[in-house]
């Protein structure tokens, strides 16, 4: 996500005469991790950038972090535009442009895809730490379960709180009357480690459980080739890029929030 991102700015910006920098940190501990993306942000409010395009942490642990990057910039009258998601819950919103794929409109097509595909016991398989970790995933889960109350759906969808590769936990929500015909993943390399532990169970997918991914960078690769959503990446980092333009010539215009539509590409595992 990050490399293809960066490589259209650089496009973007070499034809601008702009440079571009690739900020991030490598640090596994959440104190490591705050601790040197905030000294590299004070780096950048040092050398004067004309602007930050901030991809924030889902996880609802860095919510902190996430505005202290804001303010830093904001500090230093650095525009930022944020990419992925608000620095916010919904249905709150921040005073920064933002630029994002419509989470709950991806869910619903996901909804309208396996409805349609005669599936009913639909389940998504989130964190297997908490539900309220990844406001991305959320949003797609608030869409799907919409949508299927919309549809008369005779289930809701069950929530599945494991990791992709817990084969136990997976074959204790395969049995009784509520096992899931179709389950949904916040993202591709969740749906790939699990459609391994379906195998390692004996089951096959789609003819015993549809898979469903997001993100769509190891989809193709993938035995069967994995249904999933596409990240617009281009039109993320081209939109984005307009956006702080616009920004940095008029810093004081209202702050814009635009979704971008994100494909269901139909594959083999549904």
């Amino acid at each position: 996500f990050f490399t293809d991102i960066k490589e259209e700015l650089d496009r973007h910006c070499k034809r601008l005469n702009y440079k571009v920098r690739l900020v991030y940190t490598r640090e596994r501990s959440h104190e490591t991790a705050v601790k040197d993306i905030r000294r590299k942000v004070r780096e950048l409010a040092v050398a004067r950038a004309e602007g930050v395009i901030f991809r924030p942490y889902v996880d609802e642990t860095f919510a902190a972090a996430n505005r202290e990057v804001v303010r830093i910039c904001q500090r230093a009258e650095i525009p930022v535009v944020l990419i992925d998601s608000d620095i916010t819950r919904p249905p709150e919103r921040s005073d920064c442009d933002l630029v994002a794929v419509n989470n709950i409109d991806a869910g619903r097509h996901i909804a309208d895809h396996l409805h349609e595909r005669g599936y009913r016991r639909i389940a998504f398989l989130m964190h297997k730490d908490s539900l309220a970790k990844d406001v991305n995933w959320e949003n797609r889960l608030f869409g799907l379960a919409g949508e299927l109350a919309l549809l008369r759906h005779e289930d809701s969808v069950r929530t599945l709180c494991f990791a992709p590769d817990d084969v136990r936990a997976l074959r204790s929500a395969l049995r009784g009357t509520r096992r899931p015909d179709a389950i949904v993943c916040g993202n591709d390399e969740c749906a790939v480690r699990l459609m391994d532990s379906l195998r390692a169970l004996g089951k096959r997918v789609p003819e015993d459980v549809a898979v469903i991914g997001f993100d769509d960078n190891l989809a193709q690769q993938s035995v069967p080739a994995l249904t999933t959503v596409a990240q617009p990446i281009g039109a993320i980092a081209t939109t984005a890029f307009k956006i702080l333009l616009a920004r940095i010539r008029y810093p004081t215009n209202e702050p814009r929030e635009i979704f971008l539509t994100a494909p269901l590409i139909a594959r083999d595992s549904t």
